[in-house]
């Protein structure tokens, strides 16, 4: 009996670290340089909110970045792109994610005002506020977006 116990709270155990492990509200932190770089301009915005091949096509043209020539030497590039092209959309099992990537059926698009979900989300909010989550989202830089975090 005593060893039915203990494998059952081993079990236990295994199940709770692996909960505490699976816990996808939360992303990695960002590399400093993606912080430097693309926060210097704008909110660093976190990779759940565009699908990989996106984040490649923005890393690609950055020398055309919506009309701004954003420089980056290939050391900040390289930890850049592996930063969002691993934690993206199509990529992680993180909540907002899944409804990103399920939201553009494998439509590619590289504005995130553009991905359907988002636009679903944020019908009633303005194209400026739209534009810096940070503004309503208290958690958006870690990737967190519950209504509870939503500054009115």
């Amino acid at each position: 009996m005593k060893h039915i116990a203990a494998l059952l709270c081993i079990a236990l155990l295994a199940i709770g670290v692996q909960s505490i492990q699976a816990d996808t509200s939360i992303l990695p932190e960002a590399p400093s340089q993606y912080k430097k770089v693309c926060g210097s301009c704008h909110m660093a915005y976190p990779p759940v909110l565009l699908p990989a091949i996106a984040w490649e096509n923005i890393l690609d043209t950055a020398e055309c970045h919506f009309g701004e020539r954003v420089t980056m030497d290939s050391f900040e590039v390289k930890k850049i792109r592996r930063y969002l092209t691993r934690n993206a959309a199509d990529k992680t099992s993180h909540k907002v994610a899944q409804n990103v990537a399920a939201s553009l059926g494998g439509v590619v698009t590289d504005r995130i005002t553009s991905v359907p979900y988002i636009q679903k989300k944020h019908a009633n909010v303005t194209s400026a506020s739209l534009k810096n989550c940070a503004s309503c989202h208290s958690g958006a830089s870690q990737g967190r977006f519950e209504g509870a975090r939503i500054r009115r």
